[in-house]
């Protein structure tokens, strides 16, 4: 009857880490390059959304100012730092935690 039930759960744990996916989805990260086609100063929310697709996550401050982050892979993110006026003032990249 031991042996069944280890058994059964052996069997149990192969069958739940085979259904486990080992890829990860690189389709949600934004390649770095398209960051050459920014311009600080000039580049505007809009037009970073057209080049970049939509940010992972918007901070938008009291003061007008707002932070567009973009993952760039599995252990990076980017934040696009915009003036009041809408405009790409610096791009700051982070480690993931």
């Amino acid at each position: 009857m031991k042996n069944c039930i280890k058994l059964l759960v052996f069997s149990f744990i192969v069958l739940v880490s085979s259904c486990a996916s080992t890829t990860s989805d690189t389709s949600s990260y934004v390649n770095k390059k398209l960051f050459s086609q920014l311009k600080f100063g000039e580049t505007t929310k809009s037009q970073v959304k057209e080049i970049l697709g939509e940010p992972s996550y918007i901070d938008n401050n009291p003061d007008g100012r707002s932070v567009f982050m973009y993952d760039t892979s599995s252990v990076a993110i980017s934040g696009l730092v915009f003036t009041k006026e809408g405009v790409l003032k610096k791009i700051a990249d982070f480690e993931k935690n």
